[in-house]
């Protein structure tokens, strides 16, 4: 018998047949998606299925064999603006630590330290890969067009469109075995890319604020608006100039 559990409170099975477990989620949060409440952590059967693989995890959802097995569904949610106010502190966190492990491995790449360079290299590219799939869904959550919001002279569509042929070239650079542009490409242009994105949802936690509280459009502009320096990163320009108001 299929039970399922919203917020640790039981509720019925839809009324609706589904045939895939993506039909069913579908049904069951739709109530919670009116209510501007996001899906945290879904759990089937006692396993996280966050935590699979994305292939994986497209497969079990959308197979009907793997929803015949499913006996218990628990869904924990939370309101949006706290999670993405939560999810965007840790990607603050993230870019900073991932911003010092950067110089880390440039600076042992460039050293000779090929093994000690290289262990962290792949974490870091993930974290990089992570941050950009972040940052493109945070443009329709926060309702910000990124053609229009710049940060140190540049716009942050032109961040994100830049670092695939930057990703490119790093995979270039590591197959000629050239060690030296890849810790360039790691310290200068990729972290030119991450330390405006580090800018970016800094000023992105002022708009959540602004909106939080129910602000007038024109206060909600000047959250983005109001700049703000890196510290001791050199840069002497706001991080964040909107060509439009919002």
């Amino acid at each position: 018998m299929l039970t399922i559990y919203v917020d640790n409170q039981a509720v019925p099975t839809p009324s609706t047949p589904c045939t895939t477990l993506a039909d069913l989620i579908a049904e069951v949060t739709r109530e919670l998606q009116r209510d501007g409440r996001i899906v945290q952590k879904l759990m089937i059967n006692g396993q996280n299925y966050f935590t699979l693989r994305r292939e994986f995890l497209n497969y079990v959802m959308t197979d009907p064999g793997e929803f015949r097995q499913v006996q218990k569904v628990e869904i924990c949610s939370a309101a949006a603006d706290t999670l993405a106010h939560d999810t965007i502190a840790g990607a603050i966190a993230y870019s900073e630590a991932l911003l010092l492990g950067l110089q880390s491995i440039a600076q042992k790449l460039r050293a000779g330290q090929i093994q000690e360079g290289f262990h962290f290299y792949k974490a870091a590219l993930d974290g990089i890969l992570s941050l950009t799939e972040l940052m493109s869904s945070l443009q329709s959550v926060l309702h910000v067009d990124y053609t229009q919001e710049v940060v140190n002279g540049v716009s942050l569509q032109h961040s994100l469109d830049d670092l695939t042929p930057k990703i490119q070239s790093l995979v270039e650079a590591q197959e000629r075995n050239d060690l030296i542009a890849l810790a360039d490409l790691l310290e200068y242009d990729i972290y030119d890319i991450i330390g405006r994105w580090k800018l970016a949802l800094h000023a992105f936690t002022r708009l959540l604020a602004a909106e939080k509280e129910n602000q007038n459009p024109e206060s909600r502009r000047s959250a983005l608006e109001a700049g703000f320096r890196p510290v001791g990163a050199g840069f002497d320009t706001p991080a964040i100039i909107p060509t439009r108001t919002l």
